[in-house]
């Protein structure tokens, strides 16, 4: 829990020091919303807000931002101390998000009006321009979504489960207080229980090689505990078949790094990723590939559908195609793997040649 916030002016003499009164809380609860629409920097470095208040399911997240990474951020302001029931209202934002597909979400912020203080996007096509600029080479790159919770100050209960979830989510707390000085309202940003997760890891960026080494790392990590060591390493290491990679919490998802065209797909002009190989909750290894992989290379795919335990998902985040709406995913363990191994590693061979092609 917070602890208090002091404040002190210090003169060219060092015996001219003055302390800083704060300011009453209804003061600064006031103050603060607009304040950090102003200047999103207060929240987050290199942060850009795609909205306010806008509606979905879940209900009406009081901003959408879009980090320096290009990923997704999630706040909820509080007017006064931040609680256990404000910790289950951004979960429940965050939720919602994760489970949007990619194609969804975007409809979702480029089509939202003016807000106050926040400049609309003219449409979809505007959007994504913006965000290849600016941001990142891909809009995948947008989930899973980062939450962050701000008010004036926080109760244990919050602190405690927030310091919690941080083991798997990227949430974290953020508490101002308000302080008056000739004249002027000063507003000091605490951070509870050390800095956001993004902001220690260039915001997750895993363009950063750090940043990729600990979520490599970490996989090892998670795939020891499972006892998949061997298989997921040769998983990793045989079905690397682009020329790019990128790792997360949950797995590697291979990509190329020239972004291929492919006329029929739904939403975009372009796609990048093919496949990937995750860490399964069920603590097996997954292998997905995506609806433009299978466009690319349907008749093998339904050949290999007789043979390859697949099962298949309408993708959370992967762009679809005209002929193909659905992803193929199969679940492994190290008896599988060994048998079906040489089709999957063929397959994924093949979408990479198809794809250069292309």
């Amino acid at each position: 829990m917070s602890e208090e916030v002091r404040i002190w002016v210090i003169g060219d003499a060092s015996d001219q020091v003055a302390s800083v009164e704060s300011t009453n809380r209804t003061d600064t609860e006031q103050i603060l919303e607009d304040a950090v629409v102003k200047s999103p920097e207060m929240l987050l470095p290199g942060l850009t807000l795609v909205g306010r208040q806008i509606p979905t399911e879940a209900g009406y997240p009081d901003l959408l931002g879009i980090d320096e990474s290009g990923r997704l951020v999630v706040f909820e302001l509080k007017r006064g101390v931040l609680t256990r029931q404000a910790v289950a209202q951004v979960l429940d934002y965050g939720s919602f998000l994760t489970r949007l597909s990619t194609d969804d979400l975007v409809e979702l912020i480029a089509t939202q009006p003016d807000a106050e203080g926040i400049e609309a996007f003219r449409d979809r096509e505007a959007f994504e321009e913006w965000y290849n600029e600016h941001k990142a080479p891909s809009l995948e790159d947008l989930l899973p979504p980062r939450m962050v919770l701000v008010g004036i100050g926080v109760d244990e209960s919050a602190a405690r489960i927030v310091d919690f979830l941080q083991d798997g989510l990227d949430i974290s707390l953020l508490t101002f207080h308000g302080f008056n000085h000739k004249g002027e309202t000063l507003l000091a940003r605490q951070v509870e229980g050390g800095e956001p997760r993004g902001a220690q890891r260039g915001a997750f960026d895993t363009r950063d090689p750090r940043n990729r080494q600990e979520l490599y790392a970490s996989l090892r990590s998670r795939a020891i505990d499972r006892g998949v060591e061997d298989l997921w390493a040769d998983a990793t290491r045989a079905l690397k078949t682009q020329d790019d990679e990128y790792p997360k919490r949950s797995g590697i998802t291979f990509r190329s790094l020239k972004p291929l065209e492919l006329p029929e797909l739904i939403g975009y002009r372009t796609v990048r990723a093919s496949h990937s190989v995750d860490l399964d909750a069920s603590g097996q290894v997954r292998i997905t590939f995506f609806p433009a992989a299978i466009a690319l290379c349907q008749k093998a795919f339904i050949e290999a559908k007789n043979t390859i335990p697949f099962q298949s998902e309408v993708p959370p985040n992967a762009p679809t195609t005209a002929s193909v709406q659905e992803q193929l995913f199969v679940l492994l363990d190290s008896d599988l793997w060994a048998t079906h191994k040489n089709a999957l590693i063929g397959l994924a061979e093949k979408v990479a040649r198809q794809w250069r092609r292309n």
